[in-house]
């Protein structure tokens, strides 16, 4: 069976092409065949930062630690106490009621919890902000935007901390750590305030069973 006619590289060993008619060389000559060259689409490539960049800033750390800051003035809210004098004061007539009410609203120390709590959300905005344009700064390409940390108003900050490691991993290569140890702590806090309340609710639960029997 012949070749079929076409282009084939020169037998010669020119650097062009010779048209075969498919019987024998003729003396056309082509330069080579260029295979076509497609631009790489930017989407394929993976976005890398600088070979030794760090994940770590001072900011992810310090807002994966924050929850603890807000836990402390829970242990100083004498919770058992307080609830004693809202149900001693209370009464059939609304007015007594409505001063327990205000007692309980106007303590320092639940004044205090409100307050830091107001504080720690302000303040981890503006850490996950400072965080994020720390990550930028030091060639870190696109990391988890800063605004992903509104939704400690409807789940929790560890959706940034977690989503923002896990990109910071792709990026760099590298874990920071933070996504774990930021989830140990608000497990532990959970337990820990959890615990205490009922510590607290313990005793006056045990002096008012007898009376509702």
């Amino acid at each position: 069976m012949s070749t079929p006619a076409g282009w084939y590289p020169d037998p010669a060993g020119s650097p062009q092409q010779r048209w075969w008619d498919g019987a024998q060389w003729t003396e056309q000559l082509a330069a080579p065949q260029q295979a076509p060259s497609y631009a790489q689409s930017p989407y394929l490539q993976p976005q890398l930062a600088p070979a030794g960049t760090s994940p770590q800033t001072a900011w992810i750390w310090i807002l994966t630690l924050l929850p603890i800051l807000g836990v402390i003035p829970l242990f100083f809210w004498d919770l058992s106490g307080l609830l004693s004098r809202m149900i001693a004061a209370s009464g059939s007539d609304g007015t007594a009621s409505a001063a327990a009410a205000i007692a309980l609203f106007a303590d320092p120390a639940y004044l205090t919890l409100v307050g830091l709590g107001l504080v720690s959300t302000v303040l981890t905005i503006v850490f996950a902000y400072v965080d994020w344009k720390g990550l930028r700064e030091r060639g870190v390409p696109q990391p988890l935007h800063w605004a992903w940390i509104f939704f400690i108003f409807v789940v929790s900050d560890l959706i940034y901390i977690i989503g923002r490691d896990v990109v910071a991993k792709r990026r760099t290569g590298r874990w920071s750590g933070a996504a774990w140890v930021a989830i140990v702590i608000r497990v532990a806090v959970f337990i820990i305030a959890i615990v205490y309340v009922f510590g607290q609710l313990g005793p006056l639960l045990a002096d008012i069973a007898p009376s509702v029997y």
